[in-house]
């Protein structure tokens, strides 16, 4: 398994970014360091809501979130509240350096995506 390629800072910022979402009541947080094994993102988060609404309602406070943790630069990528109702029990925020992917817990079972970063050192885990 690869080591860390965030810096500390960095590594620090996504930490608290994970630790907001499980304030919010998400449940099953996975943060994957995909920096040294993708080349599309730095970090993947697979989270778990407790309802459609729920996943609407934290689609909607994304932004909040992100600019809490000092990562403003990444705003502008955020889905809207009627885009994500429209994709059902998995909506991916591809926010650039990070890729949000939150799921219905029936979906996340179905997909089996943390199979797919297995090689991908484990930032933050929550259950």
């Amino acid at each position: 398994m690869e080591t860390s390629s965030l810096d500390k800072t960095q590594h620090t910022t996504f930490i608290d970014f994970a630790t907001l979402l499980r304030d919010e009541y998400c449940t099953h947080i996975r943060l994957y360091d995909v920096d040294a094994v993708f080349d599309y993102a730095r970090v993947v988060c697979i989270v778990n809501a407790r309802s459609l609404t729920h996943m609407a309602g934290i689609t909607d406070k994304l932004p909040i979130l992100l600019e809490q943790t000092g990562q403003k630069q990444y705003v502008q990528y955020c889905l809207k509240r009627a885009q994500a109702k429209r994709m059902g029990e998995w909506v991916i925020h591809d926010l650039k350096d990070i890729i949000v992917h939150l799921f219905m817990p029936r979906a996340r079972e179905y997909y089996n995506l943390d199979s797919v970063f297995f090689q991908a050192p484990i930032l933050y885990s929550h259950e």
